[in-house]
Order: C-alpha cells, then structure tokens, then sequence
C-alpha cells in the first residue's frame, strides 16, 4: 500500500525515518511526498536516497495553505492523491513503522479505511470544534457534538466513492476560514464560557465528516495499541496505560518527536 505524508525543510529528518521505516514493510509501494518551503536539493537528496518516491510541490492556493496551525496542506494531499486513483496510508510525517504493519493495510483493505477513534469522554467533538464550525457545515445538532472525535495523524483509504466524496467534502470544508480557523493553539477560541477548549481544524473536520458519512469506527483497544495516538489518551486518561504494550506499537505516533531520530539508518 503507498504512503503518503506531507513535509517541509524543517521536517528533513522526520520524513527519511518515516520513509526507512515505511521501506522496510513487505507491503511498501509509492511514497508520496507533498512538500512546500523545501529546498531542491533536500529533493535531490531524498531522490537518491529512495527511487520509489515521488514528489509532489503544494501550490499557493491562498494565504493559508502553508499554516502548519491549520493544516489545510494536508487536506490537499488528501484530495490530490485519491484523485490519482491510489490506495494509501496517510501518515503524519513524525510517525515511524516499528513492526510488519501488514495487519493494519489488511483493516483497511477490509473496511476500506482506517479512522482512528479518540476513547475519552473528554475527546468529543464539543470540546474540540468552535461553535461555527458546526454552524457551517451543517452539523450544530447534540448528536454531533457527542460524537467523538478522530486522530487526524493516521489514516488509511481504498480509493472508492465514499472515500472519494469524503475527502473532496474535507478539503473544500477548509477552504471556508470559518471551518479552517482559528489557529489550533488558541485556547478557548470563543470565550471561556464556550465548551470549545481548542479547534482541531482538519481533524474537527474529518471527525465530523467521518458521522455525517456513517463512517463510525468505534475505539478498539487492540487497534489502539498498534496505532492510535496513545500519548495524547494517556494525558487524558491514565487507565488506558494499565493493558497497554509497547511490544505490540506497529505505527507508533509523534515516534522522532519523542525519541529524536534515533532509527534513521544512515547511508
């Protein structure tokens, strides 16, 4: 299955520890690499390094495209790659393949996507999405504010129609400031007496397009294990450490942002 991922200069090492480790699972394919602020010859060197890498420059669409606090850059590779008619894994460019991750291509090929499912109480939509989020896009009912919100990080599509449709409605949701912004680091966005602690931009997005769609995956603590963005659940919620296996991580979350970049085999 391809991969897919985005990156700029800033994220060099990032990107070839991803890559090394995507390059040693038995299902590797095309690495598709979208890239902006990032120099020719950090090109010429990751095309050296892998001859299964394609590169792909992000456009100036507007003036926000490049906000790496709105991440509309994302939705574009999104959009840009099943419109290529692929299948693929969307991963966040800090993430590392530790194990044969077979099983996970597998899910997705079965389900026909891989969507991620925060577990807490504290990880619903209301929380995490500003009120004309909601308005905007059609969704300002209590089912979905509920509903739980999905990690953005890692994701898996077979190219077919729903996910064809979610993602083009995904994209052209963050075209729109009013969905896009504001910027995820502002606490309490709109107010302190609003329940919206952060807006998560694409991910309040993709989370409410993933219900809209009945496109529910629910949490599972197995798939959890092997993929999900457990540093993010255990700050919330120290019970989820109490079964949890390390052995077990297959695609571990935000690896080079905790442990540096430790894993890059050197060439």
């Amino acid at each position: 299955m391809n991969l897919v991922t985005v990156g700029s200069e800033r994220y060099m090492n990032h990107l070839i520890q991803l890559f090394d480790s995507y390059n040693q699972q038995p299902f590797k394919q095309y690495i598709y690499l979208y890239t902006f602020q990032f120099p020719n010859n950090n090109k010429k060197y990751l095309f050296d390094r892998y001859e299964n890498l394609k590169i792909f420059d992000i456009p100036v669409i507007n003036d926000y495209i490049y906000n790496s606090k709105v991440f509309l850059f994302k939705c574009y590779a999104l959009k840009n790659c099943i419109e290529q008619h692929i299948d693929f894994i969307y991963s966040d460019s800090a993430n590392v393949f530790m194990n044969d991750s077979s099983s996970i291509v597998e899910h997705i090929q079965k389900t026909g996507n891989l969507f991620l499912q925060y577990p807490m109480l504290t990880k619903k939509n209301r929380f995490f999405t500003t009120s004309t989020c909601f308005k905007e896009m059609g969704c300002d009912t209590e089912e979905y504010r509920n509903s739980q919100q999905y990690w953005a990080g890692l994701q898996g599509y077979i190219n077919n129609r729903i996910n064809r449709e979610l993602i083009s409605e995904m994209y052209d949701a963050m075209l729109n400031k009013n969905i896009a912004f504001p910027e995820a680091h502002i606490q309490k966005p709109e107010g302190i007496n609003s329940d919206c602690v952060y807006h998560r931009n694409e991910q309040s997005v993709l989370s409410l397009l993933i219900k809209k769609h009945n496109l529910e995956q629910n949490f599972e603590y197995e798939m959890f294990n092997k993929c999900g963005d457990y540093p993010t659940v255990f700050m919330h919620d120290e019970s989820y450490r109490s079964f949890f296996d390390y052995d077990k991580i297959l695609i571990h979350p935000r690896y080079s942002n905790i442990y540096g970049f430790d894993r890059i085999n050197k060439k």
